[in-house]
């Protein structure tokens, strides 16, 4: 099986995270082969509007590897948000370009404010999505025939992926991942990422390999699995705030060290996890 093509569409004024986090997590993912060798499950480019670098709302620059002219055949595309997205011609530029690849794409998602570049070409129409909380309404008024949720992290309608804001993208990179690889490949990057276990589903123990044990242990973050259109729940937004009221240090301790005890407690394999002081 032949590496997976991921662009993610790059313009001025992106937020720089929405690029980075799934574009890391995509490069992260891999696979061992027949012969024993690893072999990346995702080759990752940028597609510029130009050839020219493109600068981040926060400043960081980027050089494309290739422009929408010249793009070549893509298996995932994603639009990544930024202040570019909603302000000035690139969502127009993007949008008439999306129009014409869609069919030669076999999935296409927006990060937080990328919504708006994906939006006018109709694709999204009569679907649910999702975009950065503070935006929501505002998508919701410029594009009526989108049914949008404002509490959802992310959401899959069909071929098409909506994340909510800049951090979703990472979750939205892992369960893609999931989908093509399965949910071991997923949890090996979510480890390397440092991501908290609730994002993907855990394999079964006994398709672990026991030589593996980060593998062994990853299987102790087991949770019920939710469907992927809830993954946002208002519930669970309630309740991140509910911690966060606690104050930013405890929360950060304990949203960490939490899985790592858990996966201590439930796994035959010792995984040492340092609290942060």
């Amino acid at each position: 099986m032949k590496s997976l093509r991921v662009g993610l569409i790059g313009y001025d004024g992106v937020q720089a995270l929405d690029i980075i986090g799934p574009s890391d997590a995509f490069t992260i993912a891999d696979i061992e082969t027949d012969n024993g060798q690893r072999r990346p499950c995702y080759e990752v480019i940028i597609v510029g509007i130009t050839n020219k670098p493109f600068r981040a709302e926060s400043g960081v620059s980027f050089q494309p590897h290739t422009t929408l002219r010249n793009a070549p055949t893509l298996d995932t595309l994603i639009i990544p948000g930024g202040r570019g997205a909603r302000i000035g011609q690139s969502s127009s530029l993007i949008a008439k370009w999306i129009s014409s690849r869609a069919k030669r794409i076999r999935r296409i998602a927006s990060v937080c404010t990328g919504v708006y570049a994906l939006a006018p070409t109709g694709l999204l129409d009569g679907r649910r999505v999702t975009t950065h909380w503070r935006f929501a309404n505002d998508v919701a008024r410029r594009f009526p025939k989108l049914n949008v949720d404002h509490d959802a992290l992310f959401l899959k309608d069909g071929p098409f992926y909506t994340a909510g804001g800049i951090t979703a993208s990472v979750d939205l990179a892992l369960a893609l991942i999931e989908e093509d690889y399965g949910p071991r490949v997923a949890l090996a990057v979510a480890r390397e990422l440092v991501v908290r276990g609730h994002t993907v589903r855990a394999p079964r123990r006994r398709d672990l390999d026991a030589r593996d044990p980060g593998a062994v242990a990853a299987a102790g973050l087991r949770r019920r699995r939710r469907p992927l259109e809830r993954a946002g729940s208002r519930q669970r937004a309630r309740a991140e705030v509910r911690a966060r009221s606690r104050g930013p240090p405890r929360w950060c301790r304990e949203s960490r060290s939490a899985p790592c005890r858990r996966s201590a407690r439930r796994s035959e394999t010792s995984l040492t996890c340092r609290r942060e002081r």
